[in-house]
């Protein structure tokens, strides 16, 4: 175990992740049930990108639809950038440049005819909500939460039960997923204190929305066990309001040949999703640590 660990040190600091996006189409019913990602690796489809010179990789997919998408691009100073990727003509047809420091794992809720973005901004401020206009795709309405969630989060994900909002968070240095409630969107929130999260079983840090079947809902995690983005933890939620929460972990599903699935995103029966190879390069430790003193 020991020496397993620090293998995946070593390839953490001296193997460039090569990100990239895919999609299939599958229901989000027998992705819940798979046992394993055969079937995906066997048959996804990757979101080629002819414009990006100016990025060394994409992450973090989350559709508006089933045509366009919205990702991390990071760019060749090793900061996030906020992209929209039409995938069927594999170009980047807008970039968000009212952000200009790293940004990445941008969240979409949709609320009636409304879509707003809550995307990871944990290097340079407080959590944000922006409203997004899907007719010319441009931002607007920025607000703040209201509440004890004002920190700097990581992977914010919201969802709505029962007229009541949820918002699932880690802060910027902690691995703990926490939990917060409001009756409105914007807050006050309140962080449910009845949290069984388990860190080491049940995944650090969320991987995408919470997924609803019928009556049952299941929270998706990474799974960092050993490797950074390697797959993703299923949990069902067994039970949720306002002061309590608790889950069931299920399994873990990832690839064999490669790695991941690290965020995944559904809009309809069309599953996005990134993954990674890993490629050695020496140069890769000091632009990851220059990356986290400069950003």
């Amino acid at each position: 175990m020991l020496l397993k660990k620090l293998i995946n040190i070593l390839r953490s600091a001296f193997f460039r992740k090569n990100w990239k996006i895919g999609f299939i189409k599958i229901s989000k019913k027998k992705f819940i049930n798979l046992k394993n990602l055969e079937l995906i690796e066997k048959n996804y489809k990757e979101v080629f990108v002819d414009n990006n010179n100016n990025y060394i990789f994409f992450a973090d997919p989350f559709p508006l639809n089933s045509e366009l998408v919205l990702a991390e691009g990071m760019n060749n100073k090793n900061i996030g950038e906020l992209v929209l990727i039409n995938i069927d003509k594999g170009k980047i047809i807008k970039k968000f440049t009212q952000f200009k420091k790293h940004i990445s794992f941008p969240f979409l809720f949709f609320e009636k005819n409304k879509i707003f973005l809550i995307p990871e901004i944990s290097h340079w401020s407080n959590q944000k909500i922006y409203q997004l206009n899907p007719k010319n795709n441009k931002i607007f309405n920025v607000k703040s939460f209201k509440g004890i969630v004002s920190n700097q989060l990581k992977d914010p994900v919201i969802y709505k039960k029962n007229k009541n909002y949820y918002l699932f968070y880690s802060l910027k240095n902690s691995k703990e997923i926490k939990i917060a409630s409001s009756k409105h969107l914007f807050g006050q929130f309140k962080k449910i204190k009845n949290n069984t999260i388990s860190k080491l079983q049940s995944g650090v840090r969320m991987a995408g929305a919470v997924i609803n079947i019928n009556s049952d809902c299941y929270r998706i995690s990474q799974n960092n066990t050993f490797l950074y983005g390697d797959g993703v933890k299923i949990n069902k939620i067994i039970y949720l309001d306002q002061e309590n929460y608790k889950e069931k972990y299920l399994r873990t599903l990832k690839f064999d040949k490669i790695y991941g699935p690290h965020t995944i995103s559904f809009i309809g029966n069309n599953l996005f999703f990134d993954y990674y190879t890993l490629k050695f390069d020496l140069s890769h430790f000091a632009n990851k640590l220059k990356a986290k003193i400069f950003t």
